[in-house]
């Protein structure tokens, strides 16, 4: 299972953020999108989920509204953050 984790880790941190590139990967994302992320992501750190990457708004954006891809573990179907599907940037495994 660690082989996992360290997969989708690495390629989360890999993923480049930016506004509409070809080197882009990940874009912005609208600000109540964000939010909600972020409390979902909140709730789950509150019932037991870790973060292994991302988790945050990136430092090099200070305008903007994006987030950085977001690798949770210790996730089960009763938090938010599975049963409502954000897609996106948070992956739980």
């Amino acid at each position: 299972m660690r082989c996992v984790y360290r997969t989708n880790t690495d390629y989360a941190k890999n993923l480049r953020l930016g506004r509409i590139d070809p080197e882009t990967d990940m874009g912005l994302c609208r600000d109540s999108y964000r939010a909600r992320v972020e409390a979902q992501l909140e709730a789950a750190r509150a019932q037991g989920a870790r973060i292994l990457t991302g988790g945050k708004r990136p430092a090099q954006f200070e305008r903007g509204y994006f987030y950085e891809p977001t690798v949770l573990t210790n996730v089960d179907h009763s938090m938010a953050i599975m049963s409502q599907e954000p897609s996106g940037r948070p992956f739980p495994l």
